[in-house]
């Protein structure tokens, strides 16, 4: 078994400097192992996402629980900066060359995830292992809010639309949960071919 320490202390304001308080510390379940996707390697693989009809792929009550960090993994280059329990999924650009992610969190108001998602072209060699090389690997676009999600069934969803993908080319998505609003947690996540629609 190993220790864990709680550490308690008081808001700087000197009226809340000191007081009684209650510790309630219980097993709310769950598990230890992380998510397969937890490597790159394992990305979960959405195939061609091309549909004529326009009907999104989906992944229904992912998780990101106790995931890591790989070596010479891609950090972000907007938003905060501090990826730390991501999941990995990849698709294959549709003919059109636009896409619509969304990832939208399970648990609810300021409980679970509050996820961002970021989008990669690249090339990925080495695997299987769990020091991949992400060669090559450019974020081209990046969901991220900082704030806790809200009470809504929309408004704390992520969504990243993109253009100018080249059809057949394999990209890359990399979900984690901010800091502030819930790093880990239960998300679904939709990938939506965008046919464009000249009369519109």
């Amino acid at each position: 078994s190993v220790w864990h320490y709680i550490q308690v202390n008081s808001d700087i304001v000197s009226i809340w400097g000191q007081g009684t308080f209650k510790i309630n510390v219980k097993d709310i379940g769950g598990t230890t192992t992380p998510p397969y996707n937890d490597n790159i390697c394992n990305a979960y693989d959405f195939g061609n996402v091309t549909n004529a009809t326009g009907t999104a792929k989906q992944r229904l009550s992912d998780s990101n629980r106790c995931a890591s960090i790989q070596v010479n993994e891609p950090n972000t280059t907007t938003g905060c900066s501090c990826i730390q329990k991501s999941v990995w999924y990849k698709f294959t650009a549709p003919i059109s060359g636009r896409v619509k992610v969304t990832v939208h969190d399970v648990d609810g108001f300021l409980s679970g995830i509050d996820p961002e998602v970021y989008l990669y072209s690249g090339t990925l060699t080495g695997c299987p292992s769990a020091t991949p090389a992400f060669t090559g690997f450019t974020q081209l676009e990046g969901a991220y809010n900082p704030l806790p999600n809200f009470p809504s069934s929309t408004t704390g969803d992520e969504v990243i639309e993109y253009e100018c993908l080249t059809p057949g080319q394999i990209y890359y998505l990399q979900v984690d949960g901010t800091t502030v609003g819930g790093p880990q947690g239960f998300f679904d996540i939709t990938i939506e071919d965008l046919i464009p629609n000249y009369a519109s």
